[in-house]
């Protein structure tokens, strides 16, 4: 149970309640509801995963002692406009 206290684990956890309740929003929308709720949610976390690469985000292992695949991200990526 000690992989529930980490950081990484409740950062995924809510990255993916919020690409559920995205997909089940967008699914709503007319003609995106062919899609479906499953499919937008997969296309908005792999959006988000490319685009953490994109931003210069890599993930690299957090110890070299760990037993677990957590990962710990990079620099930020700021957007301006």
């Amino acid at each position: 149970m000690s992989v529930m206290k980490t950081k990484s684990f409740w950062l995924a956890t809510i990255m993916t309640l919020i690409c559920s309740v995205a997909g089940i929003l967008l699914a709503k929308l007319p003609y995106v509801n062919l899609i479906g709720a499953l499919v937008l949610a997969l296309l908005l976390g792999i959006a988000m995963q490319l685009a953490q690469t994109v931003c210069g985000q890599r993930p690299r292992p957090a110890s070299a002692s760990s037993r677990t695949s957590s990962f710990v991200w990079g620099s930020s990526c700021s957007v301006s406009g």
